[in-house]
């Protein structure tokens, strides 16, 4: 039969234990939430880049938050399950495409932004 000291120390390494396994998913968690938030990051450098743009104009400008609002559309369209992940990544792409065009013809950095932010806008929007 154990002892109660024996106990106690299996009772104190079952805790310890239960504690290394928590804080490793907590901290699996909080890496994956420190990477959400570098891309939401990246994507506000992004929005604010096209805000402040003076290269750009009021209609372009117009232009390019609709197409990503039709991209937010679809984005809660594949969440409720009522659109393919291909027609997602389609509208995707195309806004993507298009702004790369737009931004090479009037302002090449921030073709160069959207090229660093387009990984972190893509994961986003599935994210939605």
């Amino acid at each position: 039969m154990k002892s109660v000291m024996d106990m106690r120390r299996l009772a104190a390494a079952a805790a310890v234990g239960l504690v290394l396994v928590v804080s490793g998913a907590a901290k699996a968690q909080d890496s994956a939430s420190q990477n959400l938030t570098t891309e939401f990051q990246l994507a506000e450098s992004l929005e604010l880049a096209i805000r402040d743009s003076e290269k750009l104009g009021l209609f372009t400008k117009l232009d390019i938050k609709n197409r990503f609002d039709e991209v937010r559309t679809v984005a809660k369209d594949f969440k409720r399950g009522t659109v393919a992940e291909y027609d997602l990544k389609k509208a995707f792409n195309s806004s993507i495409i298009w702004l790369e065009r737009v931004f090479a013809n009037r302002d090449p950095a921030l073709r160069i932004q959207l090229a660093k932010a387009r990984s972190a806008l893509w994961k986003i929007a599935v994210s939605q």
